[in-house]
């Protein structure tokens, strides 16, 4: 084993200040990278930071934005639905002196539609009227072209609404009317859009007729019927159809105990 030479002794201060010197160049030098790649990272946090908060300033604007027009959507539609239901109802008052007849065939008026029906539907029913006519204020064919075995239907405003009412009465209590080999129905003429909503009762309609029910339908479609002296009314032709069933069942196990 080498011995150390004592003709050069160790300065152990010197060497730990310069072993302190080589080291904290080092690490400084690296630090000053750490710390430029600091400064870099917070300047993009920074400029992320200011981005996201002119974000979130956009959206609280958008939303904003966004709740006031759906306050003023909802508004509207409201307004919508109040000047659709007054259209409607204008539209109803407007024909509610007009009749539609359906089975009549193509052609059987004429060229003057108004005095061959003003003379036609009191001969139909045999309604007593002077002069053996009732007097209308418009008369035609509904639109559309005609179709072979399919006559559009005759659409009439009555100048006398007691007039109407007699006609409508009268073919009421006829629960079968024909013409020229045709079946005849008469009915109020009202808007389309009742039509429609009138259209989704007629399941239930039937369950009534086959069980004997005699109903009525209000304008503008509200079902109404009696049924062991209680009065039924629906505006819901789902919620119609479900009594309605409900009757008929029970009606059914009625008829079967009895038989049993």
């Amino acid at each position: 084993m080498a011995e150390a030479n004592p003709s050069f002794p160790i300065d152990y201060d010197i060497l730990t200040a310069k072993i302190t010197d080589v080291v904290g160049a080092i690490v400084e030098g690296k630090m000053d990278v750490i710390n430029n790649k600091l400064d870099v990272v917070q300047a993009t946090l920074d400029g992320n930071t200011r981005r996201l908060d002119e974000a979130e300033t956009r959206i609280s604007k958008v939303e904003d934005i966004i709740a006031d027009m759906e306050t003023r959507l909802t508004r509207v539609e409201s307004k919508i639905c109040t000047f659709t239901n007054r259209l409607d109802d204008q539209e109803a008052r407007s024909r509610r002196d007009n009749l539609r007849i359906f089975g009549v065939k193509e052609g059987v008026e004429g060229a003057n539609a108004i005095a061959y029906f003003e003379k036609w539907l009191p001969s139909l029913l045999n309604m007593k009227t002077k002069n053996g006519r009732i007097r209308l204020d418009r008369c035609h064919r509904s639109l559309g072209e005609p179709i072979s075995g399919s006559p559009r239907a005759v659409i009439m405003k009555l100048h006398y609404p007691t007039d109407k009412r007699e006609v409508l009465a009268l073919s009421g209590k006829n629960k079968q009317i024909f013409f020229d080999g045709a079946l005849i129905t008469i009915r109020q003429d009202v808007p389309q859009n009742v039509r429609q909503q009138r259209r989704n009762f007629n399941e239930a309609c039937q369950l009534l007729i086959t069980k004997g029910i005699r109903f009525r339908m209000l304008f503008p479609a509200t079902l109404r019927f009696t049924y062991e002296n209680r009065r039924f009314s629906f505006d819901s032709a789902e919620e119609a159809l479900k009594v309605v069933s409900a009757i008929g069942a029970l009606r059914d196990r009625a008829r079967l105990g009895e038989q049993i």
